[in-house]
């Protein structure tokens, strides 16, 4: 019977399911009418395909939660392509790998340990734990769930001393809390290191430039405290604006995680001054990520925000699955300003 509906009606129904919960939580009579109201009006396609509030349609009420869920990511593989994030050692390809090399871990500095032989810890606590602590348990079948999540953003070299990130990342207000770390990511071996050599690891020295507003804007450029030798940086679009459709791919750290790759993504809306917007496959702490052009390897835009990472599914939490016509998408800065100061 699932086939028979639309992903949109699929993941509308989890959402009923969701505010179901909540009235009974509340167990107050009034409290669900107020519910079932507030669901008729965001979701007036989804009653009344399932029963919580007492419709007549009631069909699915013993369908479980993980199946609809199962048969939204199932739709999905067809039309957005599976959960695309690869670690870097999984990418078939080389000029991805090479440009993984200079995209960066915005750590914390109040997580880093000194250890044995001159090296420095960033923190072990993984995906999972974190969500844990935040009373929010993470479901069984969510990738990387057990790996370390320590990153707070992502950020890229754009000069041998200067990286490019999301102001909202690193600012004026918070360089002396911060820093970043090179090759945070699992090896051949499948394990992600959270310890590292002090060459793997820098300051952030100046604050150069940058923007935030309400128009989408976000970006800054950052001076390291010294410069990287060991790897190049990254070239930057040269045409302001893409054309529509331009297929992308992503590099950084989701949800803190190890670096990943994403691709399997286009321009979905190219009429924002200020950004675009795709549908990548990108979490908190992709923020600051370069976007790059597939056909060209040039950083088009940064990452600078999306829709909600993990949303509840029955008594824990999964991914976000988008509708066709649902989600915002992920907003992605444009890199202009960043070259236009760069070459000033």
């Amino acid at each position: 019977m699932l086939e028979n509906l639309t992903v949109e009606q699929l993941r509308g129904i989890l959402e009923v399911r969701h505010a179901r919960a909540q009235v009974l939580v509340e167990r107050a009579v009034e409290g669900g009418a107020r519910a079932r109201a507030r669901v008729l009006e965001h979701f007036p396609h989804v009653l009344p395909l399932d029963s919580p509030f007492g419709a007549t349609e009631g069909s699915l009420i013993d369908v479980p939660s993980l199946e609809i869920y199962s048969e939204i990511r199932g739709r999905q593989k067809a039309l957005y392509g599976e959960d695309d994030r690869v670690e870097v050692a999984d990418c078939l390809d080389a000029a991805r790998r090479l440009r993984a090399r200079s995209v960066a871990a915005i750590v914390e500095r109040r997580n880093l340990i000194a250890t044995a032989g001159g090296s420095v810890s960033i923190g072990g606590r993984t995906l999972e734990q974190r969500y844990a602590m935040a009373g929010k348990v993470l479901c069984q079948r969510e990738a990387f769930r057990t790996q370390p999540s320590a990153a707070v953003g992502s950020a890229f070299l754009v000069a041998p001393d200067i990286i490019a990130t999301a102001h909202h990342c690193l600012n004026a207000g918070n360089l002396g809390t911060r820093c970043v770390v090179f090759d945070f990511e699992t090896g051949a071996d499948r394990i992600a290191p959270t310890t590292f050599r002090t060459d793997q690891m820098y300051g952030l020295g100046q604050y150069l430039a940058g923007a935030f507003d309400d128009d989408g804007t976000d970006w800054a450029l950052v001076r390291l405290d010294r410069s990287v030798n060991d790897r190049s940086f990254l070239q930057l679009a040269r045409n302001s604006r893409p054309p529509d459709l331009t297929p992308l791919y992503v590099i950084g750290h989701p949800s803190g995680l190890p670096k990943k790759i994403a691709g399997n993504a286009e321009i979905r809306d190219n009429t924002p001054p200020t950004h675009f917007v795709a549908n990548l496959d990108t979490y908190g702490g992709n923020s600051g990520s370069p976007v790059f052009n597939a056909l060209t390897h040039e950083v088009e835009g940064i990452l600078a925000r999306g829709d909600a990472d993990f949303v509840p599914l029955g008594d824990c939490y999964a991914s976000l699955i988008c509708p066709l016509s649902g989600c915002s998408g992920e907003d992605c800065v444009r890199i202009a300003p960043v070259a236009e100061f760069l070459a000033s």
